[in-house]
């Protein structure tokens, strides 16, 4: 655990402690002193052991003792609070005549509430999953809410004295808040709501989202990438992002309760779009909940932000260097597809991507020329499995078919059934050889009646099959949960291989001319297979593989992982990122990264499953790190699954892919309505903003958000 530890780190930055820089400065400090209320805008707050002091100190009840938001009692966004400027400096303690202050609401006669008066205490009162005593703030207080309401209610403060509403502990342990609703301090951004406001047909303002620390001077939704957060001499991290009830469609001025912003959000921030196999499709995301290290000190003096201050409200090492079990989750149609999606960075602007987008300067009026691309990395190999789960050929060359790359996957060997063998199974086909004509893999040739693909196995002698024989064609053919026809590669193949595993066993080749077998629409629409698993292409980087091995202490070669592309030059998994690939003339689109079987344990020399490499890469590329709510806890990633928009086309000639070829990363921006090639993601700065883009989608799966 601690060599991935550091291995993420790695990418991050080499391991190595960069001064800190400003990310942001503190824009507005807000207080919220009775839950769902009107907010108050501080130029500083005291910190304490449960938030900002005075934040959500009171709540208002119904008879029942359960709180009121304004999920169900909008009403209450209309609800003012006063509290004396002083209440806020560090040192101030109420006395017998300080008043929380005058809380006014339309039609209603301004109420005073006591700071220090001596009250009764009431039991049973709720809040989501808490429940608890509280001082009860008096009969004139009640009447006030109650008329306001129009039904019995009563307003309360939370007893500290005697009660404890701790955070929820695999997010934040050892902290706890007063009325909140999850967590101590709930950061957003400028920037975020610019953003957003940018594509809205009304703008909105910050008050519908209800931050406590609203910051600026920082890129839109930045925020959410936030781990270690340095205000003042204070420590703040990030443990959560927020996903938003209906409060934010709620106008703050009026109570009217609207669609936006949700149903713009749900085109970019939702669970539609991020985890579309999730329940609630409809959850949106806006901010990051934070905790201060220091609320967990004895000491109280010093506990203090401000607004403003150019030297002492700064954030600083804002991108987290690593994954948490506590705050990487995720789910969607596959964490890998999910993961693609990513490649969307809002945030990015074309200033920080250079050379993504083209350089406006000059005042010509006409974009200069778009700057020649450099290479994200060069194909190192090349691998083509002529028969399903056996050994591969490493070709120089290779054609690129309406399936794939020519001849891979085009045989499989099935038991009596018709059910396809792998080595999942049978994990002595990984010994098995096949050899092919050399001039099989260049893009003219065609086989004869006299060409051969001779096949090996330990123990038996050569078999030869013709590949330009017809053969006999054989029903209920399976593969995963596809079914068809095949073609029979005769009864000497037959028996060569139901010798070799000591079982009824045939060799069967894919019947192209009248079976289709499909990838999955919901990643790659109008894409076809032949043997293979679920895609055409498999690739990955010998990078991965090194940084892999550096954690091992048995390294591992890359046949483990059986790729089609294998890539060289570029940094460990950033091959996860790439959406959009030029290879030569060709287009590959990134669809799916490859959650890994038990194939990768097996030592393709011998034949011999293992536990590694899955077991060092459950320390950092699992689903009981990234997606523990999930059944299958001890699935891995590793390589991405691609496609080829040429594979559509009719057209033949020109498709082919050779070792040596650059590869470029086409990034599309998104937001700026244009795309540039981007190198390699060399730029450390952008690939770690890509990377811990990435992070964040994957904290999903726990979210800010408790039913009523």
């Amino acid at each position: 655990m601690e060599k991935a530890a550091g291995f993420l780190s790695s990418l991050l930055g080499g391991g190595e402690e960069v001064p800190p820089e400003p990310a942001a400065t503190v824009r507005s400090i807000l207080i919220y002193p009775i839950k769902s209320c009107r907010g108050i805008s501080v130029p500083q707050a005291p910190i304490t052991s449960t938030g900002f002091r005075w934040d959500r100190q009171w709540v208002v009840v119904n008879s029942k003792g359960r709180a009121y938001t304004q999920r169900v009692e909008p009403k209450l966004a209309l609800v003012e609070v006063e509290m004396p400027p002083e209440a806020f400096a560090e040192e101030w303690r109420p006395t017998a005549d300080s008043y929380l202050g005058i809380v006014r609401a339309p039609g209603m006669e301004p109420l005073k509430i006591p700071l220090s008066a001596e009250q009764a205490i009431i039991d049973d009162v709720s809040v989501w999953e808490w429940s608890g005593a509280a001082y009860d703030e008096g009969a004139e207080a009640a009447e006030w809410f109650s008329s306001y309401f129009g039904k019995p209610s009563r307003l309360v403060r939370f007893k500290e004295a005697s009660e404890i509403r701790p955070t929820n502990p695999d997010y934040a342990q050892g902290y706890k808040i007063m009325f909140t609703d999850c967590f101590p301090f709930l950061m957003a951004s400028q920037g975020s709501l610019d953003a957003l406001n940018e594509v809205l047909k009304e703008p909105v303002p910050m008050n519908r989202f209800r931050p406590n620390i609203l910051v600026d001077g920082c890129h839109p939704y930045s925020e959410d990438l936030w781990k270690t957060i340095k205000i003042n001499k204070l420590t703040f991290q990030g443990v959560k992002l927020c996903n938003r009830c209906k409060v934010p469609t709620i106008n703050q001025e009026n109570g009217i309760l609207g669609t936006e912003p949700t149903e713009t959000l749900l085109t970019f921030r939702s669970d539609e779009v991020l985890r579309p196999s999730h329940k609630n499709k409809r959850q949106v995301y806006f901010g990051q909940n934070l905790v201060c290290k220091e609320s967990l000190s004895a000491k109280g003096k010093g506990r203090i932000i401000k607004v403003s201050d150019p030297d002492a409200c700064i954030i600083s090492k804002a991108i987290s260097h690593g994954l948490r079990s506590s705050d990487v989750k995720s789910e969607g149609r596959g964490v890998t597809d999910m993961w693609a999606q990513l490649l969307w960075v809002p945030h990015i602007t074309s200033e920080e991507t250079h050379p993504l987008a083209m350089d406006k300067a000059g005042g010509s009026g006409e974009a200069p020329p778009e700057p020649e691309p450099a290479a994200a990395a060069t194909v190192k190999s090349i691998v083509v499995y002529p028969i399903k789960s056996c050994r591969g050929i490493s070709v120089p060359q290779a054609a690129i078919t309406s399936t794939g790359l020519r001849w891979d996957r085009q045989w499989l060997v099935m038991n009596s059934n018709g059910r396809a063998f792998t080595q999942r199974v049978e994990p002595k086909l990984a010994l098995i050889e096949v050899e092919m004509p050399q001039e099989a893999f260049t893009e003219e040739w065609q086989p004869t009646p006299y060409s051969h693909m001779v096949i090996r196995a330990p123990g038996l002698d050569p078999l030869k099959i013709p590949l330009g024989t017809k053969r006999a064609t054989v029903d209920d053919v399976s593969v995963w949960e596809w079914s068809g026809s095949a073609y029979d590669e005769g009864d000497e193949a037959a028996e060569w291989f139901s010798s070799y595993f000591g079982k009824p066993t045939r060799p069967v080749r894919f019947n192209e001319a009248s079976e289709i077998r499909e990838t999955n629409p919901d990643y790659a629409q109008g894409y076809k297979v032949l043997f293979a698993d679920a895609f055409p292409f498999l690739l990955a980087s010998q990078g991965l593989v090194d940084a892999l091995n550096s954690i091992l202490k048995e390294p591992v070669p890359m046949n483990r992982f059986r790729p089609n592309i294998v890539v060289d030059g570029c940094h460990p998994y950033s091959e996860d990122l790439w959406k959009t690939i030029k290879i030569d003339k060709l287009t590959f689109l990134g669809v799916k990264l490859c959650d890994r079987c038990k194939v990768p344990t097996i030592n393709q020399d011998n034949g011999i499953p293992g536990e590694e490499p899955t077991e060092a890469l459950q320390a950092l590329r699992s689903d009981e790190v990234l997606r523990p709510s999930h059944k299958n806890k001890r699935r891995v990633y590793f390589g991405q699954n691609l496609v080829c928009k040429e594979s559509l086309s009719a057209k033949d000639e020109g498709r082919i892919i050779k070792v040596g070829d650059p590869v470029y990363m086409k990034f599309q921006h998104e937001q700026g309505g244009h795309s540039g090639n981007c190198s390699e993601v060399s730029n450390r700065s952008i690939y770690a903003r890509m990377y811990v883009n990435l992070t964040l989608q994957i904290r999903l799966e726990k979210v800010c958000y408790m039913p009523e």
